[in-house]
């Protein structure tokens, strides 16, 4: 039993990430694709708080912090080249 729970919990969610990205990557431009990818870290930090009580200790919050000021500059940087 344990081991159907576990293959459930890990193939399941994998699986549907999977198809889910490669659907997107093949219906948005690449460098849309690229910055929405950004954030799928931070959706994982942030269901993991909300819904299991995770902490994130100041190093782990720095990082969140980089991860999404990097998103946002890269989408700075792609609509400045865009207008140019």
């Amino acid at each position: 039993m344990n081991a159907l729970w576990l293959l459930g919990t890990g193939l399941i969610p994998g699986f549907l990430a999977i198809t889910f990205a490669v659907a997107a990557l093949s219906r948005l431009p690449a460098a849309t694709f690229g910055t929405l990818a950004y954030f799928e870290p931070l959706a994982v930090v942030f269901f993991g708080w909300s819904l299991f009580g995770e902490n994130l200790s100041s190093l782990q919050l720095a990082g969140c912090a980089t991860i999404m000021a990097s998103g946002c500059a890269k989408a700075l940087l792609a609509s400045r080249t865009a207008s140019s």
